[in-house]
């Protein structure tokens, strides 16, 4: 008679890097515009990758701030939760 083994394997998290993160938001904003030169592709692509750069190296406090009030009210939760106190 044949042993059943189970094996559990936790699913990993998606690990994103800079290049990742530019790519979709490029797809993202793509969707709603389209850019006329090949330049103005390189030049959004460029921006997003700053983008990423900027947020993978600020805290996370320091991107909050960088929320408009009215966006924070949206998110509700962002003003309950103590981002300074996250750690990652």
């Amino acid at each position: 008679m044949a042993e059943q083994i189970k094996v559990k394997v936790d699913p990993n998290p998606i690990q994103r890097n800079k290049h990742d993160v530019a790519m979709e938001l490029l797809n993202l904003h793509l969707k709603f515009e389209r850019p006329k030169k090949v330049s103005d592709l390189e030049t959004i692509y460029t921006k997003y990758y700053a983008l990423a750069i900027y947020c993978e190296s600020s805290d996370v406090v320091k991107l909050q701030n960088l929320l408009s009030d009215s966006l924070k009210d949206k998110a509700g939760r962002l003003k309950e939760v103590d981002l300074s106190e996250l750690t990652f």
